[in-house]
């Protein structure tokens, strides 16, 4: 899926970033005391898009630099300086909402201890690998694409994407901007009714 819509060399190491920070993760769990069972392989399937996107982000940010004329190196450092901040605080926050279940006691905190382990662990080497080995990857010389069937799709993937962007999402967006208050309170109503739904049994 991410070689459809990236640039092959950036979709290889963005998918390496998974593995990389699972094993990573192998290192942390056993001095935690936990292993792998049904529960510690729900927490890597919970922190798998999460991981993904780390790496996307990073890696598209360095692309674009690439894009824009930049030597490889230097837009390797100036693409990772221009998204640290928001990755580093999108993991973080993440980290403290899982954090409270390592704390959960009872039945259920003996049980489900291992996932905040787990998430943590492998969010938590996955901003290494983002900020480190990623960027060192992505700042060597890199090929002319080819022309061929894969460049075909990706270009028509691209441009298709591209026109909902313009066509739908941006206008949409604007309109959410300039309406703001509607679009808070909007949200404020669609968070209340849920609730009530929920207390109301549905």
């Amino acid at each position: 899926v991410l070689v459809l819509f990236l640039e092959l060399r950036l979709a290889f190491w963005t998918t390496m970033g998974i593995p990389i920070s699972f094993l990573g993760a192998f290192l942390v769990i056993p001095m935690m005391g936990g292993s792998i069972n049904m529960i510690s392989l729900f927490g890597f399937i919970l922190v798998l898009g999460i991981v993904v996107d780390d790496a996307i982000v990073v890696g598209e940010s360095i692309f674009a630099k690439r894009e824009a004329g930049l030597p490889p190196a230097q837009a390797a450092i100036q693409g990772l300086r221009e998204v640290i901040s928001p990755v580093t605080m999108g993991v973080l926050t993440t980290i403290l909402a899982f954090l409270p279940l390592y704390f959960t006691t009872g039945f259920f905190g003996d049980i489900l201890w291992v996932v905040p382990v787990v998430v943590i662990s492998v969010l938590l080497m996955s901003l290494i690998e983002s900020f480190l080995i990623l960027p060192a990857h992505l700042s060597g010389a890199r090929k002319k694409a080819k022309r061929g069937t894969l460049v075909y799709v990706q270009t028509k993937l691209r441009n298709g994407l591209q026109w909902i962007i313009d066509t739908w999402y941006l206008p949409v967006l604007k309109r959410a901007v300039d309406y703001r208050y509607v679009t808070i309170t909007s949200a404020i109503a669609i968070g209340a009714l849920t609730v009530g739904l929920v207390r109301g049994g549905f």
